[in-house]
């Protein structure tokens, strides 16, 4: 039922009626579209078709569930309605002074008045208006996919990559995603005693340990050879196995037992729900034994004797109460315990099993139990501590038993409640909303469940990443800020509704993702401060000229050209740099403010100013040499400030000048272009400009100068430039 439970595990079916309203995977008696038997055969009725159907209803969710505009959309429309605005005003009120209340073209005809009117207008929307924005933020975010690409993150929905660093709340599954998706025998009672099994996963290599000594594999051979040969999974080669994951984990118990006991198997009794337990007969030389596995309070139930200090002795009541009592200790441990028995039989008594085909499960010898676990994976701990001491809220949300699951989530560092899918379905979405802080463990949940949990977060102001890989996702996936899809054990279905895809199913991937949305949404917030505070200047160059000097001291085609060569090549490299280092010791609240926030807006303005107040100094300081000088001059004074600014923000975002070859050859490049314009005749009669002399490059370098350390100090005194302050 993996496409419905995201649980690996096969699941046995029984004709039992069953009471009460129950979760998916505690409906034992109901078959699903969608799934796959394992094994086995049976009739059943149908009850249900197409939409009806668990996996319909699932579809159903999908279709129904809406996407919302992502962080980074709903940031860049407000920026840009406001930007729209204020444009619109200054360039209404421009062409209303201009007609109305200049004096200067008080006498000229109505019709060249208006014509004056409106190229002043139209001049200040072109310096004001970030034409390069989407472009430059579309850019920067298929630059980022690359990225991430690398680190086996694939994007498919190129909005999604910033939400990621404004993430504070991963909800992500237990089985594969934390855990290795392995079951690995942890624990061994034998003749008596607690044995510790070492190593994880399907690896062979692990030593067997008794009171934190090594022990002789010998000692407990007996143990792991009945794991072994009541078996029905194979070796691929000598560390590659098939089967159910449980027998994988004894077929792996046995190996590191290095026992080397084989026989044939000449008989079988499978597993089936209602016994719990298998049995087979297996042949060994002239000898013939019965060996037993299922749960340990059934298979005691067939047992007769027990196996101690190498003696077989009765099994009485206190021996069983004592191993009962075992069992649940391991079990508060989330091990999955199965016992073992074994009993030799004689050819006779073998002609009569054949014959009869009857019970012969009785009077077995008890041997012990061995508990397994599908182990967090090594890297996950130190990942979901680096998440916490981040802001970021891990909840762990499994088809899993709730004692598993807790255990896991202590072993990872994940803290606080637990809440099985059935308590959360009865909890009314006012009263669950009420407790969704203090919940981070999730057991036995449903579909509805997860979106339950994700529309809850939400609502508490959440930015959420939720995983998953079965069908049964896709409707929380869709809904979640950042839907994230397993790309190993991933269905199509849940890779479609997904934002993001782990080609590897590894948690740590979706760390590392996170850390790539950070940087790109640092990146965002560089080149939109760069792209605004030029653009302002350019604004105020236009306004302040109109008002001083009557006249606009840059053509339209000028305007163009900056924006062309400052606002392009520039803003792209800044999309280009690294994450800063240590990134994610920042909070996820600093990534999920405005891009421009007021202490921005104020160091946007000083720039602005000063940039307008230097290029219209260095422009009337030409005006005596003739009006294309005076142009030429604060043509090129703006186009060497604005990539000035380039450098000034990377410092307040303290990026070394070196980290980012791209900005460089962007900043080279572009004023390479601006001097080629300048200095090439034909070029330069096109914009009606005049190279500049010695003497307006002494007035336009002492001017870049003297503007470069003054905004370095009025942002160095006025805090760090929109860097955020990391978590305490």
């Amino acid at each position: 039922e993996a496409s419905l439970t995201g649980e690996s595990t096969p699941v046995s079916k029984t004709e039992d009626v069953i009471t009460g309203k129950k979760e998916l995977p505690d409906q034992k008696n109901m078959v699903f579209s969608g799934t796959s038997i394992a094994s086995g055969r049976g009739i059943g009725i149908v009850i249900g078709t197409g939409d009806t159907t668990e996996i319909g209803k699932i579809a159903e969710m999908v279709s129904d569930t809406e996407e919302g505009e992502t962080p980074i959309q709903k940031k860049l429309d407000q920026i840009g309605r406001m930007i729209g605005y204020i444009v619109l005003a200054i360039c209404a009120g421009v062409f209303v002074f201009i007609m109305f209340f200049a004096q200067e073209f008080a006498t000229q005809p109505i019709l060249q008045r208006v014509i004056h009117s409106f190229i002043a207008a139209v001049a200040l929307a072109v310096a004001a208006i970030p034409e390069g924005l989407p472009a430059v933020v579309t850019i920067s975010l298929a630059l980022g996919t690359q990225r991430m690409l690398k680190k086996n993150a694939l994007v498919p929905k190129l909005n999604s990559i910033e939400t990621l660093g404004s993430t504070d709340v991963i909800c992500s599954d237990k089985t594969g995603t934390l855990t290795k998706g392995e079951m690995t025998v942890k624990q061994a009672y034998f003749n008596d005693e607690m044995y510790e099994i070492g190593g994880t996963g399907y690896n062979p290599e692990g030593t067997i340990t008794k009171n934190g000594k090594a022990v002789e594999n010998s000692d407990l051979s007996i143990l792991f050879e009945t794991g072994k040969l009541c078996n029905n999974a194979r070796y691929i080669d000598a560390t590659n196995y098939s089967g159910d994951p449980t027998e994988v984990a004894l077929l792996v118990s046995a190996t590191k037992s290095k026992i080397d006991f084989v026989g044939e198997r000449v008989f079988e009794v499978p597993f089936s729900s209602e016994r719990k337990m298998m049995s087979v007969i297996v042949k060994h030389g002239e000898n013939l034994r019965i060996y037993a596995k299922g749960a340990p309070e059934i298979l005691l139930e067939d047992c007769k004797e027990l196996l101690l200090d190498g003696k077989v002795e009765k099994l009485n009541d206190a021996n069983r109460k004592k191993i009962l009592e075992v069992n649940l200790t391991m079990s508060r441990s989330a091990l999955r315990n199965l016992a073992f028995a074994y009993r030799d039989i004689t050819e006779k008594e073998f002609a009569e099993i054949k014959k009869s085909k009857g019970n012969f499960e009785n009077e077995l010898i008890f041997v012990g139990i061995q508990g397994m676990i599908d182990p967090p994976r090594e890297e996950v701990k130190s990942l979901v501590a680096s998440c916490k001491s981040s802001g970021i809220r891990v909840i762990m949300i499994t088809g899993d038993h709730v004692e598993t699951a807790k255990a896991i989530a202590h072993e990872i560092g994940i803290e606080g409640g637990a809440l099985l899918g059935e308590d959360l379905e009865k909890l009314s979405q006012e009263e669950y909303e009420n407790r969704v802080e203090d919940i981070s463990i999730y057991a036995r949940v449903s579909p509805s469940s997860k979106m339950k949990i994700v529309q809850a977060l939400k609502k508490r102001g959440h930015i959420v990443a939720m995983t998953g890989d079965g069908v049964n996702d896709a409707p929380a996936l869709k809904m979640a800020d950042i839907g994230i899809a397993m790309g190993i054990k991933g269905t199509d279905v849940a890779k479609e509704a997904s934002d993001l895809i782990l080609l590897d199913d590894n948690f740590s991937t979706i760390v590392a993702a996170i850390e790539e949305g950070r940087g790109i949404f640092q990146n965002i917030r560089k080149f939109v401060n760069y792209l605004l505070s030029c653009n302002l200047g350019e604004v105020l160059i236009v306004l302040f000229a109109v008002v001083i000097f009557k006249d606009i001291p840059l053509t339209a085609t000028m305007l163009l050209w900056i924006n062309v060569v400052t606002d392009g090549l520039p803003a792209v490299a800044l999309g280009m740099d690294p994450a800063e280092k240590d990134i994610m010791r920042y909070s996820p609240r600093e990534f999920q403010k405005a891009i421009i926030d007021k202490r921005a807006w104020v160091q946007m303005l000083f720039f602005g100013a000063l940039l307008a107040l230097c290029v219209l100094f260095i422009y009337d300081a030409n005006l005596r040499e003739g009006i294309h000088e005076a142009q030429g001059a604060a043509f090129l004074s703006i186009v060497v400030l604005e990539l000035i600014n380039v450098m000034i923000i990377r410092k307040n975002f303290k990026m070394k000048l070196l980290t980012n070859k791209w900005v460089i050859i962007a900043v080279v490049g572009s004023l390479a272009l601006q001097l080629l314009l300048m200095y090439i005749p034909f070029l330069a009669h096109i914009f009606e400009i005049k190279p500049i002399d010695v003497h307006d490059w002494i007035i336009i370098t002492s001017s870049i100068c003297s503007i470069t350390v003054i905004a370095l100090l009025f942002n160095f005194f006025s805090g760090k430039l929109m860097t955020p302050q990391p978590k305490s």
